[in-house]
């Protein structure tokens, strides 16, 4: 298994989703790790702003939770 990004690449790759829109896998990967990264920002400033702590925790349904920075490769989006 690779990096996330890797993995996402091959994944659009696979069902030949780059096609649509004429963009690389890679790109489109990296466009959508960035798009999570920002929603999960969002989260935590919402968080922060109703005043309620962000990290580890439960989830609503009451399952143990860890906040972890996204890994997913190299911040640049190069092609492989």
């Amino acid at each position: 298994m690779g990096s996330l990004l890797d993995d996402l690449g091959s994944l659009l790759n696979s069902y030949n989703k780059e096609n649509d829109s004429n963009t690389p896998d890679y790109v489109l990967a990296q466009y959508m790790l960035d798009c999570l990264r920002a929603f999960n920002q969002a989260v935590m400033a919402r968080e922060g702003w109703h005043g309620r702590a962000v990290g580890d925790g439960e989830n609503a349904k009451g399952m143990a939770v860890k906040a972890e920075p996204l890994d997913h490769g190299p911040e640049s989006a190069e092609a492989p």
